[in-house]
């Protein structure tokens, strides 16, 4: 028969291991459910971070987006007054040439004029110097009058 001292310490031994077995049951599943806890809370920030950063990727994106339509707004305005400019440029560059030109036309035809004007006044003056040197030997060899001594 087996001493009731060694049943009672295997009983007792017994209990306390079986004690022990529930209290780390529980304190493994306290731990489970803490580190559950944790990883969902973790879970849940990262979900938040993630929800903030893709609302700040779509903001940015909307943000480029209009950007990239104000910058292909402005190119075109800027294409448009470039070909505006262009044609002012030759328009007016037609403008200086014509005016130019009858300039030109305006000072050769003055010049012609002049030239021709200086050549009808040089055949006056000729003519009527002849006339009058002519009437002079008519006078004097009319003894009409007598040569000043400064036209002799």
């Amino acid at each position: 028969m087996p001493d009731t001292c060694d049943l009672r310490d295997t009983s007792h031994h017994y209990k306390a291991l079986k004690s022990r077995v529930v209290e780390l049951k529980k304190q493994q599943q306290a731990i489970v459910r803490n580190a559950q806890c944790l990883e969902q809370a973790e879970s849940a920030e990262l979900l938040e971070q993630r929800l903030h950063y893709e609302g700040s990727i779509k903001s940015l994106e909307e943000q480029m987006a209009g950007m990239q339509q104000q910058l292909k707004q402005t190119l075109d305005r800027s294409a448009k007054l470039r070909q505006h400019c262009e044609r002012d440029k030759k328009a007016m560059q037609a403008r200086v040439d014509t005016v130019t030109k009858t300039l030109e036309s305006i000072e050769s035809e003055h010049c012609r004029k002049t030239s021709e004007l200086a050549q009808q006044h040089a055949l006056q003056i000729q003519h009527l110097t002849e006339r009058l040197e002519r009437e002079k030997q008519q006078l004097v060899r009319g003894g009409c009058w007598e040569m000043p001594p400064h036209l002799t």
